[in-house]
């Protein structure tokens, strides 16, 4: 079974492409779709160099949210999978194994768990529950297209209380994978602000209580194996 691939970019030129050179490999790539976000001018240069992608752009930064949905409507198979830029260590096996629950188990929707996430982010519950490598099946997304009508990184907050409860979820193990930190990549101080500002606009979004079931929602989510 083949399935479309969303990866949206936004001044990733240092971490792209070996996320890219991984999803190409997997048996079960139809098609990469970058959504280049508005991105700097070394990022677009790059991507432009990249064959076997479906490369569509943004000419303004429009946010997250906004990446995802352009990419929905440009699929073109039965599944979707959302997978962030900026991943360390992924390996085409990871993908392989977020898509199984979903195209071959009756699952709805498989969210990634990465084992190299701050301790902490994982106890919590946090980085499985805002995790960007998600798979859907593509009429679940098409139908609830408003999810997708929010600001910047709230995306993930929007889908969970959407689906969350609602369709059959699986976790998958993400071994050895960490995401960048924002510390990372724009220095300790801004990384580390812009951080608790998600953090603060999650919980404004959401509310306490939905932010928290959402946290515990996601870390007793049993491991698909």
């Amino acid at each position: 079974m083949k399935i479309s691939i969303i990866v949206p970019c936004f001044n990733e030129e240092k971490r792209i492409l070996p996320v890219l050179n991984s999803l190409k490999k997997s048996k079960s790539c139809g098609e990469i779709i970058v959504v280049d976000d508005g991105s700097n001018q070394k990022t677009k240069k790059i991507l432009a160099k990249i064959n076997g992608i479906k490369l569509v752009t943004h000419l303004i930064n429009q946010g997250k949210a906004q990446a995802l949905k352009t990419g929905v409507l440009r699929s073109i198979y039965p599944y979707v999978a959302f997978i962030d830029s900026d991943l360390v260590n992924f390996t085409p096996f990871h993908l392989d194994k977020l898509i199984d629950p979903v195209v071959n188990s009756h699952y709805d929707i498989s969210f990634s768990d990465r084992e190299k996430e701050y301790f902490h982010s994982r106890l919590s519950g946090f980085s499985i529950a805002y995790t960007g490598e998600r798979v859907f099946r593509r009429e679940i997304l098409i139908s609830n297209l408003d999810v997708f009508n929010v600001k910047g990184y709230l995306v993930e907050p929007s889908m969970n209380r959407r689906f969350n409860g609602h369709y059959k979820i699986a976790k998958v193990l993400f071994k050895d994978v960490s995401q960048c930190a924002k510390h990372k990549k724009n220095g300790f101080i801004v990384g580390w602000k812009n951080d608790i500002n998600m953090l603060i606009n999650y919980i404004a979004f959401l509310g306490y209580s939905e932010f928290f079931r959402q946290l515990y929602f996601a870390k007793k989510l049993p491991f698909y194996r």
